[in-house]
C-alpha cells in the first residue's frame, strides 16, 4: 500500500450506520460517505484484533474497541491506514489511548505520529472549553508485555512506563475471596 498522501480525521465513534434513504440528497451522500469510512474502520479493527491476538495469545474479542472518539488515517479511497481510539478522564486529567493500530504496509511512514498529532490537537481544542484546573494534561496507554513493536515505538515518542498492570480471571479471584 503506497502511503504518499492520506488525511487524518477525528470522528465520534459509533457502532451503527446512518440512514442513506428517506432524507435529502446532500445528507444521504454525506451519510453514505461516512458509512463507507466506518465500515472500513470496523474492518481495520478486525485486522487489529487478529494481529494483537497473535502477539499476545488472548482471544480476538478482547481487543474490540469500545465507542469513544476515533482518529483515523484515511487514503483518498477511504481505506483505513491506521486508527487510534481515545477516551477522556477528566478526574485524572488524562486522555486514554484505548487502541492504536497502523496497517503493516503503512508502518514506518509517519502515519502513527500524524494521528497522535491529531489526538493532541483534539485535546487542545477540548481544553479550550475546560477550566484550567480541569484540562487534560497527559496521554496514557497500556502496552502488552509481549508487544515489542508497540513498546519500542512509544518509548521513542516519549512514553515512559509508570506502572505494571495486573490481570486475573474473575472466577479465580472469586474462589480465593
Amino acid at each position: 500500500m503506497d502511503v504518499l498522501e492520506y488525511r487524518v480525521v477525528l470522528f465520534e465513534d459509533r457502532r451503527e450506520l446512518k440512514p442513506e434513504t428517506g432524507i435529502d440528497d446532500v445528507e444521504a451522500k454525506k451519510n453514505a460517505q461516512e458509512n463507507i469510512i466506518f465500515k472500513n474502520i470496523w474492518e481495520a479493527e478486525k485486522e487489529y484484533s487478529k494481529e494483537l491476538s497473535e502477539i499476545t495469545g488472548y482471544p480476538e474479542y478482547v481487543f474490540n474497541p469500545y465507542p469513544g472518539m476515533i482518529v483515523a488515517a484515511l487514503s483518498d479511497k477511504n481505506d483505513v491506514l491506521g486508527f487510534i481510539t481515545i477516551s477522556l478522564n477528566l478526574l485524572n486529567k488524562s486522555c486514554w489511548i484505548a487502541h492504536s493500530w497502523v496497517n503493516k504496509k503503512c508502518r514506518k511512514q509517519g502515519v502513527y505520529k500524524l494521528m497522535l498529532k491529531r489526538v493532541i490537537k483534539a485535546i487542545e481544542d477540548i481544553n479550550k472549553t475546560l477550566d484550567p484546573e480541569r484540562q487534560i494534561e497527559r496521554l496514557e496507554l497500556g502496552i502488552f508485555l509481549s508487544n515489542a513493536i508497540s513498546k519500542k515505538v512509544h518509548r521513542k515518542i516519549g512514553f515512559l512506563p509508570v506502572a505494571r498492570l495486573c490481570s486475573a480471571e474473575i472466577k479465580k479471584i472469586s474462589e480465593k475471596l
